[in-house]
């Protein structure tokens, strides 16, 4: 089923997403 990986996919981009934010919001917190 293509739902199935779009939603892993989305959610993989998403936690990046967050990741990288996080880390270029405050780098001192990681």
């Amino acid at each position: 089923m293509k739902g199935a990986i779009s939603e892993e996919e989305a959610l993989v981009e998403h936690i990046r997403s967050l990741r990288m934010e996080a880390r270029t919001t405050r780098p001192s917190r990681l």
